[in-house]
């Protein structure tokens, strides 16, 4: 049928043995005691043709002149046609049918004549290709690989517009999707499968795609199904998709677990799901994730600054910092800032093989009944948590970390994990470690993830009470859980290291303290943190502000930016930072530190 469907031009002659034989071959799989004549054949073949390079339907008048040239021949054609159409291996758009309801079903007689065929398009009836397929399992296909991702995706677009139009014809008939066409798309995809399974890896992103995540068959469909939406710019909720995917009613129930909350898609943040504000899950709306989307419609390798942008695009938990300053411009002590470097060059030193031959390792741990969670730290992993009163540099400290690993900064914090629905903090936490996760599948070089103001999390945990307390022991839990699995560089900041639950203390490579910085080190942030081009006043006394102010460097950043504020105002001839002004802020922020517990804006703190 392949070769005949792919001589049907006028130019070239088919052999009449070869129309005969596919007439006997097609009588004898469908098993049609009604005469099928050579021209029939004709037009069967050409639609499996066209079928197996992609094109589910085809328009009437189209497939007949490709038959037959000869206008004069047109009515006989479309008799033919719908002779096909009668017999059960063609069927059209037009969907003229005569409902009738018998006891247990409904039945539907033909309704068609020629003038019905004139402007429809064409496509095998579901109960054709069934037959066909079950002649000893035979598989007709030329599998060739795809020479692009277009054409890759032009046709995996055209099959689940098809999947999706027979989808809604069932439930608008409402009958059993498995009645419908399933026979047909199988076989559409396994002929896409194969043609991918020809295609170099590296040319398809939806096959690198496929091996990174695991995808099953119904999660690959599902995420075609969703990328088919979002290039359509439509969205889809949890029971359309369910419905995609599914080969029956009873399947649906089914496939709606695959779609659940809970189910890995989610908790790895490959498809998000859309704030129900209340409805019932299987109603709620969702889409394949921004960065999944993007790397799959894409030709030309992306970025890994693009990739991580693109997965944190409609995040509300994540900010991508660069960092701009390193250890030079850091104002801390010599022996803090040596703790600084050993931390790093425990990441970025290869001292694992070392490590594991001394006999540290999980390897080892099992080996020697060992504790597990002890000796998983030697792994390429570095989580440090820095502490100490506000504004002394721990988020810049970070930041420093992050500059010196060549890295940029993913930054979360409490405020923004907290959520007044239920269930949604545990949520969060589990997608700042999914996303993360999925950072460092897709890049060469992962940023390090600050969470920043982490006091409520590390806090030791009480007793179960309310459902406040529950929902904060869930969460420390989770963050031990993730903490214990963690690869890469994590960076915690805490002003309370004295309420810290002991059980997350073991779960950090390093601890540093930063303390409220000596005099010297204050008279050093005085004159960093005022830039070179601020005009001052000959008054100006830097050594009495570091010698009587016990400030911070956030406290100190504070007060030259009040001071600074406060004489651009003034008129031109004294637009000056005078030590009156800094002074001046200087005492107001004493007044109003709360004993230096207060956090300051910039970095800081």
């Amino acid at each position: 049928m392949l070769k005949i469907g792919g001589q049907a031009n006028p130019e070239v002659g088919l052999g009449h043995d070869e129309l005969t034989k596919a007439r006997q071959g097609i009588r004898k799989i469908l098993g049609i005691r009604r005469r099928l004549a050579l021209q029939d054949i004709k037009l069967i073949s050409i639609m499996f043709c066209r079928l197996m390079s992609g094109e589910r339907k085809i328009d009437c008048i189209k497939l007949i002149n490709e038959a037959f040239p000869d206008k004069s021949t047109m009515i006989e054609s479309l008799d033919r046609i719908l002779g096909l159409i009668s017999i059960g291996v063609l069927d059209c758009e037009s969907r003229k049918f005569k409902l009738s309801r018998g006891r247990y079903s409904k039945r539907q007689i033909i309704a068609l004549d020629r003038s019905d065929l004139l402007d429809t398009l064409l496509f095998f009836s579901p109960a054709f290709v069934k037959a066909l397929l079950s002649d000893g399992g035979k598989r007709f296909s030329r599998h060739k690989p795809y020479e692009s991702n277009q054409e890759f995706l032009r046709e995996a677009f055209s099959f689940i517009e098809q999947l999706q139009e027979s989808r809604n014809v069932a439930r608008l008939l409402n009958t059993d999707q498995g009645n419908n066409d399933n026979e047909l798309f199988v076989m559409h995809w396994d002929y896409i499968q194969g043609r991918l399974n020809k295609t170099k890896n590296t040319d398809i992103p939806f096959t690198k795609a496929c091996t990174e995540y695991a995808f099953s068959s119904d999660e690959q469909m599902l995420v075609l199904y969703l990328l088919y939406l979002e290039a359509c710019d439509q969205i889809a909720n949890v029971k359309d998709a369910a419905r995609i995917i599914s080969t029956d009613f009873g399947d649906i129930k089914r496939k709606e677990r695959i779609l659940s909350s809970d189910s890995r898609l989610f908790r790895e943040g490959i498809i998000l799901l859309y704030d129900t504000g209340g409805i019932r899950e299987y109603e709620a709306y969702i889409q394949l994730s921004p960065d999944i989307t993007s790397f799959l419609l894409s030709d030309a390798p992306q970025s890994s600054a693009r990739k991580v942008t693109d997965i944190i695009a409609d995040s509300r938990i994540f900010t991508l910092v660069r960092p701009e300053n390193d250890f030079s411009s850091l104002i801390l002590d010599d022996k803090t800032i040596g703790l600084f470097k050993d931390g790093i060059a425990q990441f970025t030193r290869d001292s694992q093989s070392t490590l594991s031959y001394w006999g540290f390792g999980d390897d080892a741990a099992k080996e020697y009944s060992f504790d597990a969670l002890i000796y998983n730290d030697f792994k390429p992993s570095l989580l440090v948590l820095l502490y100490g009163p506000p504004g002394t540099g721990k988020t810049y400290g970070a930041y420093a970390v992050a500059k010196e690993l060549k890295k940029d900064v993913l930054v979360t914090d409490m405020s923004r994990i907290l959520s007044k629905w239920v269930g949604e903090s545990e949520q969060n936490v589990s997608s700042i470690f999914a996303t993360y996760r999925r950072i460092s599948k897709r890049t060469d070089n992962p940023p390090l993830l600050l969470l920043n103001e982490a006091d409520q999390f590390l806090s030791k945990r009480g007793a179960v009470g309310d459902a406040t307390a529950r929902m904060y022991n869930q969460m420390q839990n989770l963050f031990l859980e993730q903490f214990e699995k963690f690869k890469g560089v994590l960076v915690a900041t805490t002003n309370l290291v004295d309420n810290i639950d002991p059980a997350f203390s073991r779960r950090f490579s390093l601890k540093i303290k930063l303390d409220m910085p000596s005099a010297p080190m204050r008279l050093k942030l005085w004159e960093k943190l005022i830039p070179p081009k601020a005009p001052l006043s000959s008054d100006v006394d830097l050594d009495h502000l570091a010698n009587n102010y016990n400030f911070s460097g956030g406290q100190i950043a504070t007060v030259v930016k009040n001071a600074a504020v406060a004489a651009s105002i003034r008129e031109v001839k004294d637009k000056r930072i005078a030590q009156a002004d800094l002074i001046r802020y200087a005492e107001l922020e004493h007044a109003n530190s709360f004993d230096g517990a207060q956090n300051k804006i910039g970095f800081y703190r």
